[in-house]
């Protein structure tokens, strides 16, 4: 894994930017605090939908990464596949990264 997507997810998360979960990331859309969305791949494709047309009605970045694992570990949570990014800096370093990788 890139460890400077590791690096942008753990800065994001030390300074307060980084918020996990479904319920979570929806609000954050909801309120305009949420910059970018990552899911994992693997997350249901129910919740995926759900995410990607409340990020498409707000103007919000979405995008599918990884693995629930995988995604978590970077994160440094324990088994969650949905992060919102509520700065832009870290969110526009965290998708260039991403589609480096790709």
């Amino acid at each position: 894994m890139n460890s400077k997507l590791s690096a942008y997810f753990g800065f994001a998360t030390k300074s307060r930017n980084l918020v996990s979960g479904y319920n979570t990331v929806l609000d954050g859309i909801a309120r305009k605090k949420v910059k970018l969305v990552v899911v994992a791949k693997d997350v249901s494709e129910n919740s995926k939908k759900k995410l990607e047309t409340a990020c498409r009605e707000a103007k919000v970045k979405y995008l599918e990464f990884s693995t629930i694992e995988e995604l978590s570990k970077i994160c440094g949570q324990n088994n969650k596949g949905i992060f919102g990014i509520n700065d832009n800096n870290f969110s526009e370093a965290i998708v260039k990264e991403i589609e480096n990788l790709d």
